[in-house]
């Protein structure tokens, strides 16, 4: 059973400003995030990556998003090497749901250029 729409969404500000924040926060925040041991940070990550392509409030995926970024910030890419690939594993390619409804639609010769060009 999944927690309240209002609790998980509290869940995913607090991540947020955990990583991130103003930027005296930054500062703080970055200190406690490199001092947290490698696994636990693959951890988080991949949590935060399970909520972002499961969860299907808008809210949430933005705070979630927002928490990724600072997360990228600070890793990518010498201590996240993976992430790209690991986005793309998790949630495919990203794009509005209207340009996905179009997209799957085309059929026929020339249907994967139209596929690519709708990005």
């Amino acid at each position: 059973e999944q927690a309240d729409p209002q609790v998980r969404l509290l869940a995913a500000v607090i991540a947020k400003n955990a990583v991130g924040g103003n930027r005296k926060e930054r500062h703080a925040n970055l200190n406690c995030w490199l001092a947290i041991p490698m696994e636990e940070k693959a951890r988080i990550r991949s949590a935060l990556l399970d909520v972002l392509f499961s969860d299907r409030s808008r809210s949430i995926a933005i705070q979630v998003t927002l928490a990724l970024g600072h997360i990228g910030h600070h890793d990518f890419p010498r201590l996240w090497p993976a992430a790209v690939d690991e986005l793309l594993a998790r949630g495919g390619v990203l794009r509005r749901p209207e340009a996905a409804a179009a997209t799957s639609a085309a059929s026929g010769p020339g249907a994967e250029e139209t596929r690519t060009q709708s990005f």
